[in-house]
């Protein structure tokens, strides 16, 4: 009986130590990121964030340039065919349209007057015809991608690559609200997001 009391003695420092771990353990735990902290505090308060739209850039007067933009859920053949309908409507592009059902000189003069709008006084590399931009943010770059290589393998265009940064707006809103509110309690704070960005100008040889 004396042997097991000592047992026991022995035993019991060891429990009293295992009793200590989960706090030492949770006393390291690691630091979250600042803006989860922002945001996890934004869920706790019972606020919510309700994406705008993206602030799209209007074509400035006189420019040349068109502005195709590339959602997620944008067809890849419909940008495709977007794009190429606005070079075809481009001065570079009257010799890929206007010639149909005109006779053989008219056909010449049409061909002759689209080469010299493509030129603009520019080289042989297109670098004086009208560009097309295509615009891609966040998820949609990789899209905007996959547009740019089927461009570049076809050799009547030519692509350029060039990286953005857009900025829009966010509306940090109260959950809860009024039902002629839509929910909500009405508009409480805004915030501004940067989103990356790639543009193509894609433009006839």
């Amino acid at each position: 009986m004396d042997a097991g009391l000592e047992q026991s003695e022995a035993a019991a420092p060891v429990a009293s130590k295992a009793t200590q771990l989960p706090a030492h353990s949770a006393s390291k735990a690691p630091r979250l990121p600042s803006g989860a902290c922002k945001l996890t505090a934004i869920a706790t308060l019972g606020y919510k964030i309700q994406k705008r739209p993206l602030n799209r850039r209007v074509r400035a007067p006189g420019s040349n340039s068109n502005i195709v933009y590339v959602g997620t859920r944008s067809p890849f053949i419909g940008i495709v065919k977007s794009v190429r309908k606005a070079l075809e409507n481009s001065p570079a592009g009257v010799r890929g349209q206007s010639t149909k059902g005109l006779p053989l000189n008219a056909r010449i003069a049409a061909l002759s007057a689209g080469g010299s709008a493509r030129g603009g006084g520019g080289d042989e590399s297109g670098e004086g015809s009208p560009e097309v931009l295509v615009r891609g943010t966040g998820a949609a770059i990789e899209k905007t991608l996959h547009v740019a290589a089927w461009f570049n393998r076809q050799s009547e265009y030519k692509v350029a690559l060039r990286t953005l940064s857009e900025s829009t707006v966010d509306d940090v809103v109260k959950e809860g609200g009024d039902e002629d509110e839509g929910g909500f309690a009405g508009e409480e704070d805004s915030r501004m997001r940067m989103l990356s960005c790639l543009e193509l100008g894609i433009r006839l040889r």
